[in-house]
């Protein structure tokens, strides 16, 4: 590989880590903000804040899942071909075109909250909560504009900045308004609504933040080895080129991405429909969805952030990959995306299903903790393919096939409101069903996903390579998780269950390490991806985890 080309992927992957180290601060505070919110409201008061977050992530991926990496894409695939001032009109362009989308979509939240409501049973009240978390979908459509064109420069540091302003004001404003409304003595569903103005405030602030770091982000520093002779006399593109340039590009990252929020939005209707027709009650349901939602799917979504900034810092540089026919290149860092996100997924996957009720029993109550559990046991195996999605669909999406996940979202979506209305339905099922239908819904996707690249990119990864070291040590730290985990209770029988449960997780951390090396399951040429790549592999060959090697 070339020092050019060295370096190039070097600055996507210190991207990912900046934006992997950001979404993981953001995701434990808003458990931090969950837990207290669940031990103030109960099971009952979280399923109207629910479904209010449940409809804000709708919108908020309709208004910005596809528009920020259209952005990022074109911004890179500019600066590929030198065109530098195409680059500048584009952000322009998007920025107003953002805040158009983003004010529909503030609209209709507002207009629609009570039918939206309304539409779960026994959660009616939840208007509130739907109508003040709306203006939120105007605010982060601008940030997205900005967010887009700093990664389209493979700048992840002022989107990681900004996501952490968001969520400590979510955390501490919102928290804040919810200990006022408990001390007034608001009853459950207005106190959710109440939590939810810190997130609004949050997403303000963090807009700003983007907004100011404009005037000090200097474009000619990325673009230096961009700049051609001529480059300033290069002609751009008019506004109407660059808007359905746009809508071709996010209209279908949009749809693909949407799919899943708005499946997740009925499954939720079926859900609760559902578990009414085998007997349960609005207080039951309210319970039983509550407790999932909270406890389970918070813990859940804690490991795809771990992947998402792959995903988000590979689109663009993949994308000018893909402009500049660099094809070795291309496959170099589809098979590195592949192997790095298997080796995320599948450890928490393995071990949050294995630890289940000791890792929800360090946050939540002990009779919340136990419900959730089998579910979050079963919930965790759909961590593997959700990675695995997400690699994929930026694979296709990096190569101009944006239509393409939208076909496979569709058939994952559909198995999952079927499934889901078929195993919720069966007494001895009920609740368990939903978790089953999520594990099926992303096996599907992962599974269309890889005849589509195989068949529209000619590309077939070795799967050998890239899953079997990371599964075989994921199961190996899985078995760690569990024999830890017992044996503290066999030597310290009801003492420090907690601190227990952390020496369990890092005892299965060591083993899957020490496995994955064993196994050969990391590369030289993966760690030479890393920033610093070159001198922490010397280290692992000092050390005895690797042996020298050359490539």
């Amino acid at each position: 590989m070339k020092t050019s080309a060295k370096k190039s992927v070097n600055l996507v992957f210190a991207g990912a880590l900046i934006l992997t180290l950001g979404n993981l601060l953001v995701k434990v505070i808003g458990a931090l903000l969950k837990v207290p919110l669940q031990h103030s409201l109960g099971d009952d008061g979280m399923a109207y804040y629910n479904v209010a977050n449940k409809l804000y992530v709708l919108l908020f991926t309709i208004s910005t899942a596809g528009l920020p990496t259209a952005l990022a894409l074109m911004t890179s695939r500019a600066r590929a071909q030198g065109n530098l001032k195409e680059a500048k009109k584009i952000f322009r362009v998007a920025l107003i075109f953002f805040c158009a989308v983003g004010l529909l979509g503030t609209l209709l939240m507002m207009l629609f909250c009570r039918p939206l409501a309304s539409s779960y049973k026994g959660l009616d009240d939840a208007w509130l909560a739907i109508l003040l978390i709306a203006p939120t979908v105007v605010l982060i459509s601008v940030s997205s504009a900005f967010r887009g064109y700093y990664q389209g420069y493979q700048h992840m540091i002022p989107t990681a900045v900004s996501e952490i302003i968001e969520a400590v004001c979510k955390l501490s404003i919102g928290l804040g308004f919810a200990n006022y409304a408990i001390s007034k003595g608001y009853p459950l569903w207005r106190v959710a609504a109440y939590s939810v103005v810190g997130l609004t405030v949050g997403v303000a602030l963090g807009m700003v933040f983007l907004i100011v770091y404009r005037f000090f982000f200097n474009e000619k520093v990325y673009n230096a080895e961009y700049m051609r002779p001529g480059w300033e006399k290069m002609p751009v593109s008019d506004t109407k080129k660059i808007v359905i340039d746009l809508l071709l590009v996010c209209v279908p990252i949009t749809l693909s991405s949407s799919v899943m929020s708005l499946t997740d939005v009925f499954d939720g209707m079926i859900v609760n429909g559902r578990l009414a027709s085998i007997g349960y009650d609005e207080n039951a349901i309210r319970t039983v969805t509550g407790n999932y939602e909270t406890l389970a799917l918070t813990m859940f979504k804690l490991p795809p952030t771990l992947i998402a900034p792959i995903t988000a810092a590979i689109v663009p540089h993949l994308s000018a990959l893909v402009s500049s026919d660099r094809k070795t290149e291309v496959i170099t860092t589809m098979d590195s995306s592949l192997r790095v996100v298997s080796m995320i997924a599948m450890p928490c996957a393995i071990g949050l299903s294995a630890l289940s009720y000791p890792i929800l029993s360090l946050l939540f109550n002990d009779s919340s903790s136990r419900m959730a559990a089998p579910l979050l046991s079963v919930v965790s195996i759909a961590i593997i393919f959700l990675g695995v999605v997400s690699i994929t669909g930026a694979i296709l999406q990096a190569h101009r096939h944006q239509w393409i996940p939208i076909v496979s979202m569709a058939a994952g979506g559909f198995v999952k409101l079927i499934s889901s209305f078929i195993l919720v339905g069966i007494p001895s099922v009920g609740m368990m069903g939903s978790p089953i239908s999520t594990v099926l819904c992303y096996l599907t996707i992962m599974i269309v996903n890889f005849l589509f690249i195989k068949k529209l990119l000619n590309y077939t990864p070795d799967l050998r390579s890239i899953f079997l070291a990371p599964l075989l040590s994921a199961t190996l730290c899985g078995f760690a998780a569990l024999g830890a985990n017992k044996l503290w209770e066999i030597v310290l029988p009801g003492r420090a269950v907690k601190v227990g449960t952390l020496v369990s997780i890092a005892a299965a951390g060591v083993v899957y390490v020490v496995a994955l090396f064993l196994l050969r399951g990391i590369r030289k040429s993966d760690i030479l991806l890393l920033p610093k790549g070159q001198q922490i592999y010397r280290l692992l060959c000092r050390v005895h985890l690797m042996k020298e090697e050359t490539v």
